[in-house]
């Protein structure tokens, strides 16, 4: 399916709770429900999606670099110097009634307000630029929240 799919990419997973089966990245939620129901039409295979999960890069106390998927795959605690979680650099454009909501929201999700400022187009309009963990915006139904945030 990947051949002719180039929303698709996956690589071999295994886990204890749910055993062999594939990592599966998409562009987006559309492209995975249109695999999955391509999945079920063409080949009669049900899949079981769960929350994203980001990569995470460890850094050894030994300064070897790996890249952690799951905290099964961590070193031991004391072999660890750090571990640097990834981030998306956001830019909202917003109506200056959703400002507060949504710098709120961005901080309350261990985000970091880099600016903010009015758009040149349009007074009404302000762009936020911030930091935010892909963790927190894949996990914890940021989208839902953002959308309550901007629209009341």
């Amino acid at each position: 399916m990947q051949l002719n799919d180039a929303s698709l990419t996956f690589e071999p997973e295994s886990s204890v709770a749910l055993g062999f089966g594939f990592r599966c990245g998409f562009l987006g939620m559309l492209h995975m429900e249109i695999i999955q129901e391509r999945l079920d039409r063409e080949f009669n295979m049900n899949v079981i999606t769960t929350v994203p999960n980001v990569s995470y890069k460890v850094y050894t106390k030994k300064d070897e670099e790996m890249e952690v998927h799951n905290p099964s795959g961590l070193p031991d605690i004391t072999l660890i110097d750090r571990i640097e979680e990834p981030y998306i650099r956001a830019s909202v454009i917003t109506q200056t009634d959703y400002i507060g909501q949504i710098m709120t929201l961005c901080l309350s999700k261990r985000g970091e307000l880099i600016k903010q400022n009015s758009c040149k187009l349009n007074i009404y309009n302000y762009f936020i630029f911030a930091k935010i963990i892909i963790h927190l915006v894949t996990s914890f139904n940021f989208h839902n929240f953002f959308q309550h945030y901007s629209l009341h």
